[in-house]
């Protein structure tokens, strides 16, 4: 009897131990994979209970920002390379053979070190090649012999000249010294003594951009004693024009159509017919500023014109504006400071 108590307690317990790694088993195949449910209302027939895939519909800049990044990388390349691929050259210059050489150079960028002065023999021309000069002058001397022109600069060249004197040219035309169709900016250099027989007794700037910082013109003789300008653009800083001379028009500046731009100059004793310092002639048209001086801070003093304008000739339909500057001691026939038929703006001065 107590045999079969026993072996039914133990039959027992060894039931009540399966049922319990049993439940254990469920909870935690339960708690691992526990489904979603969704109550679905009664009253909604054959609503599709498969989850929904929602396509974004933000606009993608991933692509369109690499797209961008790529292309300028592509255009910096571009730059390098062409940088890269520039010609240039560099030349010391002693001598009228080797400024002949360096103004042949075939290079896209050229530098000239004048290390002495020179006296020219010829009229030295530029390589069509040549997209950009620079003439370091080191104060140095180029003499024409009263014979030669110092350079002549075609529409796509640009030419920076500095720290030289340039002297004694002769052209037998525009542009004693230099003839301008490009750019040029001339710093910290003289123009002396340079003759032109026709416009320009220094430079003639047909077309072109020249801008004189720092300089001194000079002396110099023709039509637009120092410089002629045909529809161009001039731009004169912190410089002297003295004692130029023009046999018609424009002592120092002869502005045919261009635009003028004078800031902190001095134009003293300088004489012509027309115009003792500057004539300014310009042309009547509602869609152009040709024939355009504009003066600042400036003085035009000791100028002559023997007929009319001493300082300053403002001539068919131009336009002049003089602020901050001084017309001293200037004398003509008619107009010893200006004389004017056009538009004349004058502020504190």
């Amino acid at each position: 009897m107590n045999n079969k108590i026993i072996k039914t307690f133990i039959l027992v317990t060894l039931l009540a131990v399966l049922v319990a790694v049993a439940s254990a088993s469920e909870v935690s195949t339960d708690t691992t994979s526990t489904p979603t449910t969704v109550d679905v209302p009664d009253d909604v027939v054959g609503m599709d209970t498969t989850p929904s895939v929602v396509e974004d519909t933000t606009p993608t800049t991933t692509g369109t920002l690499q797209e961008s990044v790529t292309s300028k990388q592509i255009e910096n390349n571009e730059i390098i390379k062409e940088e890269k691929n520039k010609k240039t050259a560099y030349f010391d210059v002693s001598s009228s053979d080797d400024l002949r050489t360096a103004f042949d150079s075939t290079n896209e960028e050229v530098t000239v070190n004048i290390i002495a002065d020179i006296t020219l023999y010829i009229n030295p021309s530029l390589n069509p090649d040549i997209n950009t000069l620079t003439i370091e002058g080191n104060g140095h001397t180029i003499n024409g012999s009263n014979t030669h022109r110092f350079l002549d600069i075609e529409s796509r060249t640009t030419v920076n000249i500095k720290n030289l004197t340039i002297t004694n040219c002769y052209y037998i035309g525009d542009g004693g010294a230099i003839y301008n169709n490009g750019t040029l900016t001339i710093t910290n250099s003289n123009l002396t003594h340079n003759t032109a027989t026709q416009w320009g007794g220094a430079i003639n700037n047909n077309h072109g951009t020249l801008t004189i910082n720092n300089s001194n013109l000079n002396n110099n003789t023709q039509w637009g004693g120092a410089i002629h300008q045909y529809y161009g653009t001039l731009y004169i800083t912190n410089s002297n024009l003295t004692h130029n001379n023009a046999t018609t028009r424009g002592g120092a500046i002869d502005n045919e159509y261009g635009i003028v731009t004078i800031a902190h100059s001095n134009f003293n004793y300088n004489t012509a017919v027309y115009g003792g310092a500057i004539f300014n002639l310009g042309i009547d048209v509602d869609w152009a500023d040709w024939g355009t001086l504009t003066i600042t801070d400036s003085n035009l003093t000791h100028n002559t014109a023997t007929q009319w304008g001493g300082a300053i000739n403002n001539d068919n339909f131009a336009t002049l504006n003089i602020t901050n500057s001084n017309l001293n001691y200037n004398t003509a026939n008619d107009g010893g400071a200006i004389i004017n038929s056009g538009t004349l703006n004058i502020t504190k001065s």
